[in-house]
This record gives C-alpha cells, sequence and structure tokens, in this order.
C-alpha cells in the first residue's frame, strides 16, 4: 500500500519541490489540534533549517513539514469564500476562505525569508484570482500564530503561516480557476452559516482571524 501511494504521489508531483522544515527542530507544540507555534520560531527555523525537497516525498513524510503560506482576502464587509469544485479529492466539495499554496525554488529571495513568502503569496494570488498587489492592498499582516493540525492525513504533513490581506474594492477581486473554485465574497456577519462545510484550515484560520 505504502508503495502504491509512493508512486501516485511521484506520477502527480513528478519533479516539483516545495519548502520544508524538519518536524523535529520545532519546539515542543502547545495544544492538541491545531498544534500553535509563534510565526517567529517558524520564520527562525525556515532560515536555519528549511530546505526544498520533492514534494512527492514529503507528501508521505510527516518527518518533514511543507510550509504553506495562508492568505485570507478581506474588506471591510466581506471575506473571500470559495468551495472547491475539483482538484485533490480530499478537500472537494468544502468551503475555503483561504488563498496560498507551497513556496518553490521560483519564490526563493536572496534577502530574508518574508520576502520569500510575499513572493510566493503574489505569485499564487497571481495565479488563483484577479487580485493586483499595486492597485487592491490596503494592509498585510502575518499573523503572531502559526498551526498544524493533525485532523487528517493532508493536513498534518504542512505548516500554515496566516496572512491577513485587506483589499480595498470586492468588486476588483475574483477567482481565475472557475472551473475548480466557486468564488464569493461573504459578509463577515454571514459566514457562520458555513460553519460545518469549511475546510479544517479554513476554521482555524478564520477563528484566529476573528479573535485578532
Amino acid at each position: 500500500m505504502r508503495q502504491d501511494k509512493e508512486l501516485a504521489m511521484k506520477e502527480k508531483y513528478g519533479d516539483e519541490r516545495v519548502f520544508c522544515i524538519p518536524t523535529h527542530v520545532l519546539t515542543t507544540p502547545s495544544g492538541t489540534d491545531p498544534i500553535l507555534y509563534t510565526t517567529k520560531e517558524v520564520l527562525s527555523c525556515m532560515e536555519q533549517y528549511g530546505e526544498f525537497r520533492l514534494r512527492w516525498e514529503v507528501e508521505l513524510d510527516d518527518s518533514w513539514k511543507q510550509v504553506i503560506p495562508y492568505v485570507l482576502l478581506y474588506t471591510e464587509e466581506a471575506i473571500l469564500t470559495a468551495k472547491r469544485l475539483k482538484g485533490d479529492p480530499r478537500l472537494t466539495g468544502g468551503y475555503t476562505v483561504g488563498m496560498g499554496g507551497h513556496i518553490n525554488p521560483e519564490d526563493e529571495q536572496s534577502d530574508q525569508m518574508t520576502a520569500s513568502i510575499e513572493h510566493c503569496i503574489k505569485r499564487e494570488l497571481s495565479e488563483e484570482t484577479s487580485f493586483d498587489w499595486e492597485r487592491d492592498l490596503v494592509s498585510y499582516q502575518m499573523h503572531d500564530s502559526s498551526f498544524v493540525s493533525v485532523g487528517n492525513e493532508v493536513s498534518r504533513m504542512h505548516i500554515c503561516i496566516p496572512v491577513w490581506m485587506r483589499v480595498r474594492n470586492s468588486s476588483n477581486i475574483m477567482i481565475r480557476e472557475v472551473d475548480k473554485l466557486l468564488g464569493v465574497w461573504t459578509e463577515h456577519s454571514q459566514i457562520k452559516e458555513l460553519s460545518g462545510r469549511l475546510e479544517g484550515w479554513s476554521e482555524i484560520a478564520l477563528n484566529l482571524w476573528q479573535k485578532r
């Protein structure tokens, strides 16, 4: 079974490399699920121990954590939400309030790790949405806490760095991958109606955002 999974992952991801940190360099975790770490610690571990590894290998190896910047786009009135129409079968059908993805070698910046994260976010948002950094961004903030969720096979292989991005006008920002995602701006007061249908990371990130 393990060999079959490895073959499937290798066929799916090929030579793609993603940025990871060794799980053992993180301090004793706080909490059970989600496991919280300070973002300051995560950035330090990225600087000291991070490296690019083959994605197909680390998708099945929890001794490494794939680093994922996870962006919540919002205005004073609403949050960008989306339903996954297809893609990873482990996620299809769920709702998300987060955008983002893996840090790839093309995102690597020589000056500091935060610059690599920002490059990753710009690239991912340009691929997934009509967001324009210069036109739309009001504020950008990495949350003080990052997390690992051990609730399922997907999430426990990753560490999430939540990023809050306030934007000027929701009408400028739409989902590009309409075959994969059904996007809608949801008013803050209506977000609770998605309770129980949000993906695990979205539940956690939204809870952190509401307590910011």
